[in-house]
């Protein structure tokens, strides 16, 4: 017997399965379409949120390269400012140390100041009225002198801190002005001028920091050259003379008290003497040295 032939549900049916097998393919592609598209989308937004960062980044970086140029000028001026007074601390505790010197010669026993016709006719200062004179003038000079070389340092000083407090005052202002926010960066000054705009304006403060920095150190040198360098000077020689002052006193005094010892004496004072006025000649003949071989050929 012969076999039925195929009906026509079943052709139909064998004829769309390529088609389903097509459509679904496309589908798939499409898919895959998207998925690209959606890989593309998610990169741009991870660039665009790169770039947000290192945009930020930059701004953060720029503002802590401010701070430190801020921190390196305040230590500039503070280390400035460090330097040269000590100088006159050192300057005003000698002359502290030398004052009360002065004030202790009220304290001193008879047989150390000198006495009158009166008292002692056969003393070496009634005999010589000229030495009574010459300590007269010694202890002044020991009370005068040092007072003289206070007052120039305390005016030095004082220009000194008013230099400091004017300068810290004009660095808070530059502070003020350069970490506010129209100075910080933003995205408007990339989108708007691009990185050589943001670029050159961190350079402008960098080379305003710089010139702040210079422009007071020059001003420091005016001061210091114009006013303070003369009064430290004659304030340095005011404490050299008294300092040779208070040595002169103290050795004329014991001198005088050497000389008027009763009973018999011997040549004690006269070593004494020639002890001191070597003690006190010495350094005059070292700066002697010194400045002969500086001016001679």
């Amino acid at each position: 017997a012969r076999a039925p032939p195929p009906s026509g549900r079943s052709g139909a049916a064998r004829g769309g399965a390529p088609g389903a097998s097509m459509a679904l393919l496309g589908a798939l592609g499409h898919l895959a379409n998207l998925g690209q598209l959606v890989d593309v989308g998610q990169g741009r937004a991870q660039h665009r949120e790169q770039v947000r960062w290192s945009r930020q980044n930059y701004v953060l970086d720029a503002q802590a390269l401010k701070i430190d140029l801020l921190g390196a000028a305040r230590d500039d001026v503070r280390g400035t400012y460090d330097t040269y007074i000590e100088r006159l601390d050192t300057l005003l505790l000698l002359n502290a140390l030398l004052l009360p010197f002065a004030l202790n010669t009220l304290q001193f026993s008879d047989e150390f100041v000198p006495q009158t016709e009166e008292q002692c006719a056969d003393c070496v200062e009634a005999v010589h009225p000229w030495l009574a004179t010459l300590w007269v003038y010694l202890v002044g000079s020991c009370l005068v002198l040092p007072f003289w070389s206070l007052l120039l340092l305390l005016r030095c000083k004082l220009r000194l801190d008013s230099w400091l407090q004017e300068t810290l005052d004009e660095l808070q202002r530059v502070r003020r002005e350069l970490l506010q926010p129209e100075h910080a960066g933003s995205d408007f000054d990339f989108k708007s001028g691009g990185v050589e705009f943001v670029a050159e304006a961190q350079e402008q403060v960098v080379g305003r920091l710089c010139t702040f920095i210079v422009n007071n150190q020059d001003l420091f040198a005016e001061l210091w050259t114009g006013h303070c360098a003369p009064l430290v000077f004659c304030a340095t020689r005011l404490l050299w003379s008294s300092a040779c002052g208070a040595i002169a006193l103290t050795g004329l005094m014991f001198w005088i008290f050497l000389v008027n010892r009763p009973g018999r004496q011997n040549s004690a004072h006269a070593h004494f003497l020639v002890l001191l006025l070597i003690g006190l000649g010495a350094p005059f003949l070292y700066f002697l040295c010194n400045y002969c071989r500086k001016v001679g050929p």
